[in-house]
Protein backbone atom coordinates (compact mmCIF):
# COMPACT_ATOMS: atom_id res chain seq x y z
CA UNK A 1 0.00 0.00 0.00
CA UNK A 2 1.43 3.31 -0.90
CA UNK A 3 1.77 5.94 2.39
CA UNK A 4 0.59 9.68 1.37
CA UNK A 5 -0.15 12.83 3.01
CA UNK A 6 -2.76 14.75 2.87
CA UNK A 7 -2.83 19.14 3.53
CA UNK A 8 -5.26 19.36 6.92
CA UNK A 9 -5.49 22.98 5.63
CA UNK A 10 -7.31 21.65 2.40
CA UNK A 11 -9.33 18.85 3.68
CA UNK A 12 -10.66 19.78 7.23
CA UNK A 13 -10.62 23.41 6.65
CA UNK A 14 -11.38 23.83 3.02
CA UNK A 15 -8.66 26.38 2.61
CA UNK A 16 -7.90 25.51 -0.75
CA UNK A 17 -8.43 22.35 -2.90
CA UNK A 18 -7.43 19.23 -1.20
CA UNK A 19 -4.41 16.61 -2.79
CA UNK A 20 -2.00 14.21 -1.88
CA UNK A 21 1.40 13.70 -1.96
CA UNK A 22 3.02 9.95 -1.92
CA UNK A 23 5.40 8.86 0.85
CA UNK A 24 8.05 8.05 -1.97
CA UNK A 25 8.07 11.52 -3.50
CA UNK A 26 8.43 13.37 -0.87
CA UNK A 27 11.15 11.34 0.33
CA UNK A 28 12.95 11.34 -2.65
CA UNK A 29 12.64 15.50 -2.54
CA UNK A 30 13.59 15.24 0.99
CA UNK A 31 16.68 13.31 0.25
CA UNK A 32 17.68 15.49 -2.75
CA UNK A 33 17.59 18.61 -0.29
CA UNK A 34 19.69 16.72 1.81
CA UNK A 35 22.21 16.14 -0.48
CA UNK A 36 22.53 19.47 -1.48
CA UNK A 37 22.42 20.85 2.06
CA UNK A 38 25.65 17.94 2.87
CA UNK A 39 27.48 20.08 -0.23
CA UNK A 40 27.29 23.03 1.33
CA UNK A 41 27.91 22.09 4.79
CA UNK A 42 30.83 19.52 4.21
CA UNK A 43 32.53 22.29 1.73
CA UNK A 44 32.20 25.08 4.44
CA UNK A 45 33.67 22.54 6.65
CA UNK A 46 36.64 21.92 4.10
CA UNK A 47 36.88 25.92 3.39
CA UNK A 48 37.44 26.57 7.41
CA UNK A 49 39.86 23.91 7.59
CA UNK A 50 41.67 24.65 4.64
CA UNK A 51 44.42 27.46 5.80
CA UNK A 52 47.46 28.06 4.58
CA UNK A 53 49.28 24.86 3.37
CA UNK A 54 52.00 23.89 5.94
CA UNK A 55 50.84 26.57 8.80
CA UNK A 56 48.13 26.35 11.71
CA UNK A 57 46.47 29.00 12.79
CA UNK A 58 47.84 30.22 16.40
CA UNK A 59 46.00 28.96 18.90
CA UNK A 60 44.02 31.95 20.82
CA UNK A 61 43.75 30.29 24.27
CA UNK A 62 47.70 29.88 24.87
CA UNK A 63 47.45 33.68 26.09
CA UNK A 64 44.39 33.18 27.93
CA UNK A 65 45.50 30.12 29.78
CA UNK A 66 48.91 32.03 30.65
CA UNK A 67 47.48 34.80 32.14
CA UNK A 68 44.77 32.69 33.79
CA UNK A 69 48.36 30.98 35.45
CA UNK A 70 48.99 34.61 36.04
CA UNK A 71 46.49 35.45 38.31
CA UNK A 72 46.38 32.03 39.95
CA UNK A 73 49.57 32.90 40.88
CA UNK A 74 48.70 36.29 42.61
CA UNK A 75 45.90 34.48 44.21
CA UNK A 76 48.45 32.37 45.82
CA UNK A 77 50.83 35.06 47.16
CA UNK A 78 47.97 37.54 48.21
CA UNK A 79 46.30 34.39 50.33
CA UNK A 80 49.99 34.15 51.98
CA UNK A 81 50.19 37.54 52.76
CA UNK A 82 46.95 37.87 53.96
CA UNK A 83 48.35 34.84 56.38
CA UNK A 84 50.96 36.63 57.23
CA UNK A 85 49.45 39.23 58.19
CA UNK A 86 51.31 41.49 56.01
CA UNK A 87 48.51 43.75 54.06
CA UNK A 88 45.43 45.16 56.05
CA UNK A 89 42.04 43.24 55.29
CA UNK A 90 40.54 45.75 53.43
CA UNK A 91 42.93 45.52 50.85
CA UNK A 92 43.36 41.89 50.68
CA UNK A 93 39.29 41.93 50.20
CA UNK A 94 39.73 43.97 47.38
CA UNK A 95 42.41 42.60 45.49
CA UNK A 96 40.75 38.72 46.34
CA UNK A 97 37.66 40.36 44.05
CA UNK A 98 39.63 42.25 41.42
CA UNK A 99 41.41 38.65 41.05
CA UNK A 100 38.30 36.71 41.13
CA UNK A 101 36.30 39.27 38.69
CA UNK A 102 39.73 38.89 36.41
CA UNK A 103 39.95 34.73 36.54
CA UNK A 104 35.99 34.59 35.47
CA UNK A 105 36.22 37.20 32.63
CA UNK A 106 39.25 34.87 31.52
CA UNK A 107 37.32 31.94 31.91
CA UNK A 108 35.13 33.02 29.98
CA UNK A 109 36.88 34.27 27.20
CA UNK A 110 38.95 30.40 27.41
CA UNK A 111 35.41 28.75 27.03
CA UNK A 112 34.81 31.39 23.70
CA UNK A 113 38.31 30.75 22.21
CA UNK A 114 37.53 27.05 22.34
CA UNK A 115 34.04 26.87 20.86
CA UNK A 116 35.59 29.00 17.92
CA UNK A 117 38.41 26.58 17.32
CA UNK A 118 35.85 22.86 17.09
CA UNK A 119 35.99 21.60 14.01
CA UNK A 120 33.32 22.35 11.56
CA UNK A 121 29.95 20.49 11.93
CA UNK A 122 29.84 17.85 8.54
CA UNK A 123 26.71 15.91 7.22
CA UNK A 124 27.78 12.31 7.79
CA UNK A 125 27.42 10.51 3.70
CA UNK A 126 26.09 7.83 5.27
CA UNK A 127 22.96 9.33 6.34
CA UNK A 128 22.20 9.55 2.84
CA UNK A 129 23.62 6.15 1.57
CA UNK A 130 20.82 4.45 4.15
CA UNK A 131 18.07 7.02 4.02
CA UNK A 132 15.26 3.93 2.89
CA UNK A 133 17.09 1.80 5.65
CA UNK A 134 16.25 4.66 8.55
CA UNK A 135 12.95 4.26 10.95
CA UNK A 136 10.52 6.39 10.22
CA UNK A 137 10.74 8.03 13.76
CA UNK A 138 14.52 8.37 13.44
CA UNK A 139 14.32 10.38 9.83
CA UNK A 140 11.89 12.36 11.74
CA UNK A 141 13.98 13.58 14.42
CA UNK A 142 16.37 14.16 11.96
CA UNK A 143 14.66 16.38 9.41
CA UNK A 144 13.45 18.45 12.35
CA UNK A 145 17.12 19.08 13.69
CA UNK A 146 17.60 20.19 10.09
CA UNK A 147 14.17 21.66 8.94
CA UNK A 148 11.53 24.31 10.12
CA UNK A 149 8.51 23.50 7.65
CA UNK A 150 8.14 21.17 4.53
CA UNK A 151 5.74 22.80 2.31
CA UNK A 152 3.81 20.88 0.06
CA UNK A 153 1.65 21.77 -3.14
CA UNK A 154 -0.12 18.74 -4.62
CA UNK A 155 -0.17 18.12 -8.04
CA UNK A 156 -0.66 15.63 -10.87
CA UNK A 157 2.09 12.71 -10.85
CA UNK A 158 4.17 14.86 -8.69
CA UNK A 159 3.28 17.66 -5.95
CA UNK A 160 6.04 20.51 -5.47
CA UNK A 161 7.94 20.27 -1.87
CA UNK A 162 9.53 23.40 -0.74
CA UNK A 163 11.82 23.02 2.18
CA UNK A 164 13.23 25.55 4.50
CA UNK A 165 16.10 24.98 6.55
CA UNK A 166 16.81 26.01 10.49
CA UNK A 167 19.27 29.33 10.46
Amino acid sequence: MVKRYRCKGGEEKGRHVGGYVDESHLDQEMLKWLRQYAERVNAAAAAALATQPGTRPADPSKPILKRLAEVARRQEALAESMLDTRIPLKTYERLRDRYAEEEAELSARLREAQVREARPVEVPNAIMDEWDAIEPHEKREFVRSLVTRIEVTPGRQRGLAHIMPRD
